[in-house]
């Protein structure tokens, strides 16, 4: 398993680097701009890490690792266990990236900000976790020159899926709540719970799909 993880983080060495730099960036822009746009920074900074999982695989395809490794004395459900635990790296990895954003922001006396902080940090989980979901099982059957278009099409998706999830919580509680307050959140802790239970269910059909994969 150790090996199996190695082996994904070195695939995506060279765009993790690219991702802290973009991150870097985007913590000056928040630093720099209005309450509004710090919530969209945190969300990118985590976001711009899970681009690079299309690059592992298609390392992996140029290499020829990807049939290697149907070879090798390992069970085909720990190449998948391999592959979601990098990717929890990779927003893990976003989420460390962006502290120092908001370290920032506190010694600059925007404490204020803390409603946004915490709506990007649900926003971003949420559009990257269910992104993931939804595109790493059409890659295992399409192959990765499809990843940039799968990726693309995720992100609508996940946005759209999490707009459902929302406008859901908004309705229970209107006829669960007297008063409910007007509007709602595209992201909040239901969303990101949603999100990795469906990455649970998309950890399921991934390892189905590649437990029948041929040579």
């Amino acid at each position: 398993m150790r090996g199996l993880l190695r082996n994904n983080i070195y695939s995506m060495e060279s765009n993790i680097k690219m991702s802290v730099g973009i991150s870097l960036v985007l913590m000056a822009v928040a630093w720099l701009a209005r309450e509004r746009v710090v919530s969209m920074v945190l969300a990118m900074q985590i976001f711009v890490f899970i681009a690079n999982m299309g690059t592992s695989l298609q390392v992996d395809e140029n290499s020829r690792w990807a049939k290697f490794e149907l070879t090798l004395p390992v069970r085909r459900s720990a190449i998948i266990e391999a592959k979601y635990l990098s990717f929890l790296f990779l927003i893990l990895l976003g989420i460390l990236v962006s502290i120092p954003t908001c370290a920032g922001l506190v010694l600059m006396g925007r404490e204020s900000y803390l409603s946004q902080i915490m709506y990007g940090y649900e926003f971003g989980i949420s559009l990257a976790v269910i992104t993931i979901a939804l595109i790493y099982p059409p890659l295992l059957k399409l192959g990765a020159e499809k990843s940039e278009l799968l990726l693309c099409l995720g992100a609508v998706g996940a946005i759209v899926l999490m707009g459902v999830v929302s406008i859901a919580i908004f309705i229970m509680e209107t006829f669960m709540i007297k008063n409910p307050e007007p509007g709602y959140s595209l992201a909040g802790v239901p969303t990101v719970v949603f999100g990795f239970g469906l990455l649970a269910l998309s950890f399921l059909v991934s390892r189905k799909i590649y437990e029948k994969k041929e040579f």
